[in-house]
């Protein structure tokens, strides 16, 4: 609106600024670029970069009752990468590398992780008692409520330390289902074994491990 001598008024210049802005973002100075990117989520068998069979994501589906995961609650957190991860466990001088964390699709603390690490020796003279089980794969595995662990022989780095330790944590409290933790982390230490390149004398069943003992 221009005033009797011709000149535009402040605010009016001010409103055909924004009204021409408007094509690109509002006025208020909030766009959807500005807000962050959900968290995605995977099926079982996409969970842990697709390290999980068909069996393995059956298992994991049964114990969550999800058919659905994520890997993260912080969209900035990249998703486990295997590629990546080996090349941190070939050169690891830590007790254990984390590789994947499982997350209900509504949680927000992770009910399951999985790491890898290299040990000298494994585990002799086991004896499973009580809520314990013992199964046949690899060099040794075993499950209590809390952890599933498993070695295997992977002679690569010209070290002592020729065993791989695989760990499957328990985070979201204690879990009776042995069979279904074992066969997930027997899963992906496959697919941790064939990237390191001992695969074939790991000893790592195909499929569900079964119990002994």
């Amino acid at each position: 609106m221009a005033s009797a001598s011709g000149r535009v008024r402040p605010y009016s210049r001010l409103i055909g600024i924004c009204a021409l802005l408007l094509t690109v973002t509002s006025c208020s100075g909030d766009s959807d670029d500005d807000r962050a990117p959900e968290v995605g989520l995977e099926p079982a068998t996409r969970i842990c970069d697709g390290t999980l069979t068909a069996s393995a994501a059956e298992d994991l589906e049964a114990l969550t009752a999800e058919d659905t995961f994520k890997e993260t609650t912080v969209p900035s957190v990249p998703p486990a990468d295997l590629e990546e991860f080996l090349d941190v466990l070939r050169a690891s001088t830590a007790g254990h590398e984390d590789f994947c964390f499982i997350y209900r699709a509504d949680d927000d603390r992770a009910t399951l992780s999985l790491a890898f690490g290299w040990r000298e020796s494994t585990p002799t003279d086991f004896e499973p008692a009580g809520d314990e089980a013992a199964y046949a794969t690899g060099d040794f595995a075993y499950a209590d409520t809390r952890m599933a662990s498993l070695y295997f022989p992977c002679g690569i780095r010209n070290m002592p330390e020729d065993f791989v330790s695989a760990r499957l944590y328990t985070h979201s409290g204690p879990m009776t289902s042995h069979d279904a933790r074992t066969s997930i982390l027997n899963s992906v230490s496959r697919a941790v074994a064939e990237g390191l390149g001992c695969l074939e004398g790991a000893g790592l069943v195909e499929g569900r491990p079964e119990r002994v003992g």
